[in-house]
């Protein structure tokens, strides 16, 4: 039995657990194998700035999956972390542009 931060015992029976990684893992890996597939068509900086969108996917996901609630702070947040992420991407594209790559 687990105790979750709220105080509440959670059964988790041993079929919970073996799908919980299963699926933890074929999730992960398709992710992988789809981020090494177009790695090599981006620049090192645009590369490393996508990968700043994680938390952005993870709130998400958290209002998807688990009916968290967007707030204010939390879409303000994410407009901006975007917003840097496609100021840096659009930098970067002008600057090889210019550089002849």
């Amino acid at each position: 039995m687990i105790m979750l931060a709220i105080g509440k015992p959670v059964e988790i029976d041993a079929t919970v657990m073996v799908l919980a990684i299963v699926f933890g893992a074929v999730t992960s890996g398709t992710a992988l194998i789809v981020w090494y597939s177009i790695l090599p068509q981006l620049s090192s900086t645009t590369a490393s700035t996508l990968k700043l969108c994680v938390p952005c996917l993870a709130a998400f996901g958290g209002v998807i999956f688990l009916s968290e609630a967007i707030t204010l702070r939390m879409f303000i947040s994410t407009a901006i972390i975007i917003l840097g992420i496609l100021l840096v991407i659009q930098s970067d594209i002008k600057t090889r542009g210019k550089s002849g790559d």
